[in-house]
């Protein structure tokens, strides 16, 4: 991707199968899913304690393997932070992020709790059951359907004297809101009902407990019954089965791409948003819910203004209005100076003034040529 150019969307390949872990986003978007699954990259930066998630993950996974204990935990927590910071130095979108220790407020808490997690392993790897000598773990484990349709990596498979038991870490919040008050998130639920469905098929029987482990060591029990891991892995394969006939459809230009997107709440996030014309859609005819302080803009360039060093005003028409966007850096924001007047720009990530008169930029501000 050419740094600040924003071409048009691709036409995502046909999805041959799910993974469990991705099947809310399905849920959630058909596009966003198929442009998720065939590796296409993003237009927006993931939240840099995103990447520090991805780094306790690695971690834990780590510990699955007993590769990792207190002793050498600080050692390894700095090589998987410098890992991820390199990856993060080679992109234009998340170099601004660079180092972690700056641009995440919980940095250090988050160690501490890994660390924290990592001493209590002993007990916690065949938890609920007492030690046993034949007692075993198999970390990252990878399980298929029969047709290969439905796969995914499981983090652990613990086996015990009582039965198996199938765990997933995960690093982010993991409750939602809801009339009930809060609630383990339904995709979560359903990606470790989705994995037991798996092991059965593999390993021809079902698993006496799923689990998800927390960044604070919580241990979280998922109740399930086998029928309903049937009918959502069935539900699951047959809402591939549409989209990939819509993408069929795309591709034989019956279908436009817009009617692949679902654009809403669950945009907010997405990294996708500059290249969805779904979404621009959207955001054209329904406003922001009240409170919201990120918003995204189309506009055309109608010129720079000088700001206090280093930054930039970016002046953009929008429906015949001008609009600045300040605290822009030229050097975070490459294309600046390669905008010519009327030239069609998208400012995405942008905060609101206090006098909610013009829009400023920080880190998480991207600003695109749209050709």
């Amino acid at each position: 991707m050419d740094e600040g150019i924003l071409k048009p969307a691709k036409i995502p390949p046909i999805p041959n199968n799910i993974s469990p872990s991705l099947v809310g986003e399905l849920d959630n978007c058909g596009l966003r899913y198929a442009w998720q699954i065939s590796k296409e990259p993003g237009q927006l930066p993931l939240p840099p304690k995103v990447k520090l998630g991805t780094i306790i993950h690695r971690i834990y996974n780590l510990a699955s393997k007993g590769e990792i204990t207190i002793a050498n935990f600080n050692h390894i927590w700095s090589t998987e932070v410098k890992k991820e910071e390199d990856k993060m130095s080679s992109s234009w979108l998340e170099r601004n992020f660079v180092p972690l220790i700056k641009t995440v407020s919980e940095f250090e808490l988050k160690r501490v709790q890994t660390l924290n997690y990592i001493s209590r392993i002993p007990e916690k790897r065949i938890h609920p059951a007492p030690v046993k000598s034949n007692n075993s773990i198999e970390p990252e484990k990878y399980l298929s359907s029969e047709n290969w349709k439905l796969s995914g990596q499981i983090d652990a498979i613990i086996t015990t004297e009582q039965g198996t038991i199938i765990r997933d870490y995960k690093t982010g919040k993991v409750y939602e809101d809801s009339e009930e008050g809060e609630v383990l998130k339904n995709s979560y639920k359903n990606q470790l009902m989705l994995y037991a469905f798996l092991y059965k098929q593999e390993r021809n029987e079902w698993p006496i407990k799923l689990e998800i482990v927390t960044s604070q060591g919580e241990v979280i029990d998922i109740p399930y019954e086998k029928s309903d891991c049937e009918n959502l892995a069935q539900n699951s394969l047959t809402k591939l089965k549409n989209l990939a006939e819509k993408i069929e459809s795309l591709q034989k230009d019956t279908l436009r791409i817009m009617e692949l997107g679902n654009p809403g709440d669950t945009c907010t996030w997405c990294q996708y948003r500059p290249n969805c014309p779904a979404y621009k859609d959207f955001r054209k005819k329904n406003a922001y819910p009240e409170g919201t302080n990120r918003f995204d803009l189309w506009g055309t360039f109608n010129g720079l203004k000088k700001s206090r060093a280093p930054f930039i005003i970016l002046e953009l028409k929008i429906e015949g209005k001008l609009i600045s966007i300040q605290d822009l850096n030229p050097i975070l924001h490459p294309i600046l100076d390669k905008l010519t007047e009327n030239d069609s720009v998208g400012i995405f990530n942008a905060k609101i003034s206090r006098n909610k008169q013009s829009y400023l930029a920080d880190l998480s501000t991207v600003l695109y040529k749209i050709t």
